[in-house]
């Protein structure tokens, strides 16, 4: 029977490794009577393993750059919006006014189909066909 340091009593522990560290053995799942490995980011992603130094500041950096790039799309979003709101002209303001942003950032004047269908996302064909009639450039998208 193994103490608390797990080495079996009777045997030696071997000598630290010398060199550049080995990467850590793919992580696997094991389901009975089965082992299936599973991919590391995979893992990563569920929070089975804990990234190492390199893969954390990685995810950080993309994290980074991920809300670095919805910070520029909110900004070209809301000049698109003020832009949007200065157009006076029929039937334009009309469809544009049908076609408004709801508090879910969704289309309010977009039909949409079946039990489980679901509004467009803000900006939609519509608004986007106007705008880019006025020259005005919208993300598409959110």
């Amino acid at each position: 029977m193994a103490d608390r340091s797990g080495i079996p009593p009777g045997s030696t522990p071997m000598p630290a490794a010398k060199g550049p560290p080995t990467p850590p053995p793919a992580p696997q799942a094991i389901k009975i009577g089965h082992v299936v490995e599973v991919a590391r980011e995979l893992a990563l992603d569920h929070g089975l393993v804990e990234p190492t130094e390199q893969e954390r500041a990685e995810m950080e950096r993309d994290a980074a750059q991920a809300e670095e790039r919805r910070a520029e799309r909110a900004a070209k979003r809301d000049a698109a919006r003020e832009q949007l709101a200065g157009i006076i002209e029929e039937p334009a303001r009309t469809i544009l006014d049908l076609h408004a942003e709801n508090d879910f950032g969704e289309c309010t004047g977009c039909d949409f189909a079946g039990s489980e269908g679901e509004p467009p996302d803000w900006p939609c064909a519509t608004v986007i066909t106007i705008a880019r009639h006025y020259g005005i450039d919208i993300p598409e998208g959110t």
